[in-house]
């Protein structure tokens, strides 16, 4: 989280970490456990699914050519993803790639 001027002025925290600890001391106890705002179990069962497909598409971040890059990751596993691997987001600006398969890909950049 980003600090900001009324944490010190309403909370008297000096920092992000302070503010942040004065975050847990005020819970209630109703809601003190993490499960309150995440299902964690739900999230580390979903991320094992699919933790090696991200590993893979980790493998674009910062090449040159990435629409290439792209493609040759995606010959490489040849195999459908539950990550779409076709949507990647890079900025605002959208280009359709033809696919392999007669499929579509959307590669925003």
């Amino acid at each position: 989280m980003k600090f900001n001027y009324l944490f010190q002025k309403y909370f008297n925290c000096a920092d992000e970490s302070e503010v942040f600890q004065y975050f847990q001391n005020t819970l209630t106890n109703s809601i003190t456990g993490w499960d309150y705002f995440v299902d964690w179990q739900k999230v580390l069962n979903k991320f094992k699914q699919i933790e090696i497909y991200l590993n893979a598409l980790n493998y674009l971040i910062g090449k040159e050519d990435i629409e290439n890059e792209f493609r040759y990751l995606f010959i490489y596993w040849r195999t459908e993803t539950p990550v779409e691997t076709g949507r990647i987001a890079t900025s605002v600006k959208s280009k359709f790639i033809p696919g392999f398969s007669n499929a579509i890909f959307l590669l925003r950049y």
